[in-house]
């Protein structure tokens, strides 16, 4: 029979964007300039490169009446709640951020205070992305579901299909002429000769993350205590001293020292791995940016960031509750995260600011669109469907005495999508109707995205 094979995300596991056959609506973030159409898709450098089609841009929709916030965002459109997936700094005065519904920021330092420094690059398609890697100012290459994205002299962009496969999820360059992707089920692919090419698997886990010193040696990390490092041209594991630990993010300082943050924070020293016990919960991390061996930091769930110094951890305040997904430090004294909700913040002066953050209208928690119809879920079971200009409340199979919050939506197409939220809840969207779908968890679950549609057997 059919099933969905879906990744459901719970308070450890970061989000990966789907492909659908609907396009995604064209992007608009307010807050952040959009320049004008200069980025252009180059003609394909590889042969199975292919040219990139024209987006039609969606009305723009209203939602809610106004509210006080730092955004009033509920007239942006679908791309208001686009999560940002991504942030490269290459200095202080250039760097990139990417993120789904072909959302691509450049940031240039400006004293301009008028003009936002970070501006919109307009595509031809609204592509997701799920990472990024910077080889120099105008070149790198992000990653998205089944294909690379190329960015040379600093504006032009070409899509270039993978290999069929399991789901990728990191990127790193380790020059323009080397680089490796990882991802589902143990897969990598390598980047040599101008081409990429699937490698020899070291294990069957996900890979979450990649980050290679050289050409000779880097490190890969993912779910059920999976270290992976890359010497003599191999991939081998590491064995560490811990039982199905899931590991989101790692960074090497150098050869000799690094750190991996997921279900907890793991520093490498004197050729070991161990466990750095802190006073948080360092389960809710998700991304590691470190300058040198005394400094570093870390973002995650529900806004929260901690800081390394003087040899230890600590849980700075934080100016977001939104979830931060990637961080970059220039130096000690600057740096940048996003995540959810177009969420910016910078680190300056010693403090953690708000740039952009999409505030969500009252009562609801996650909005999606497909082309031009929009769904949105909250509090108190509540389904919101956008069609012909006009937002209506649906119907679903959740008793209203439960009062049970949804928090989060995913739209396959039109046709079929689904919704998750407290106490392990899931509805399915199939022929115009939500209806009730086993739940493997009976814990809350916080959002949900598509990861692929399959065929399976009994």
């Amino acid at each position: 029979m059919d099933r969905i094979w879906f990744l459901l995300l719970l308070s450890y596991i970061s989000l990966m964007t789907a492909c659908t056959d609907a396009t995604p609506p064209s992007a608009s973030i307010p807050g952040v300039a959009t320049l004008a159409p200069t980025a252009t898709f180059s003609q394909p450098v590889l042969p199975t490169a292919t040219p990139l089609a024209t987006v039609t841009p969606t009305p723009t929709l209203t939602l809610t009446p106004e509210v006080e916030s730092r955004w009033v965002c509920y007239q942006g459109g679908p791309a208001c709640f686009s999560n940002l997936y991504y942030v490269t700094m290459l200095n202080a005065e250039e760097g990139w951020a990417v993120g789904e519904d072909g959302i691509v920021l450049r940031y240039t330092k400006t004293s301009d205070e008028i003009n936002p420094a970070w501006q919109q690059i307009p595509l031809s398609e609204a592509v997701p992305f799920r990472a990024l890697s910077l080889v120099s100012l105008s070149e790198g290459w992000g990653l998205g579901a089944g294909y690379v994205v190329h960015l040379t002299q600093g504006e032009s962009w070409e899509r270039i299909p993978l290999p069929r496969g399991d789901i990728l999820y990191d990127i790193v360059m380790v020059d323009e002429n080397e680089g490796w992707i990882v991802g589902d089920k143990g897969r990598m692919l390598h980047y040599v000769n101008n081409e990429w090419l699937e490698f020899p698997k070291s294990t069957n886990k996900r890979l979450f993350a990649i980050d290679m010193l050289n050409s000779e040696e880097g490190w890969a990390v993912g779910v059920e205590d999976t270290i992976l490092h890359y010497r003599n041209q191999q991939w081998e594991s590491v064995p560490i001293d811990s039982s199905g630990i899931f590991f989101m993010d790692i960074e090497m300082v150098n050869e000799n020292e690094g750190w991996i943050v997921g279900d907890t924070i793991q520093h490498y020293k004197d050729g070991v791995w161990q466990e750095i016990p802190n006073s948080f919960d360092s389960r809710m991390l998700l991304s590691v940016s470190t300058l040198n061996s005394e400094e570093g930091w870390a973002v995650g769930q529900v806004g929260r960031i901690v800081h390394y110094n003087q040899g230890q951890w600590q849980e700075i305040d934080s100016p977001t509750q939104n979830r931060l997904l990637s961080i970059s430090m220039i130096d000690i004294n600057e740096g940048w995260a996003v995540g959810d909700n177009s969420t910016i913040l910078h680190y300056i002066n010693g403090v953690w600011e708000v740039v952009s953050e999409a505030v969500k209208p009252p009562g609801l928690s996650d909005i999606d669109w497909v082309d031009d119809e929009g769904w949105a879920v909250g509090s108190a079971e509540t389904i919101l469907h956008y069609q012909d200009g006009a937002w209506q409340a649906v119907n679903n199979p959740i008793d209203p005495d439960l009062n049970i919050g949804l928090t989060g939506i995913d739209m396959l197409s039109k046709e079929e999508g689904w919704a998750v939220g407290w106490g392990g809840t899931i509805l399915h969207y199939i022929n115009g109707v939500w209806q009730t779908a086993p739940s493997p968890v009976m814990r809350d679950i916080s959002d949900v995205d598509i990861v692929s549609l399959n065929e399976a057997g009994q």
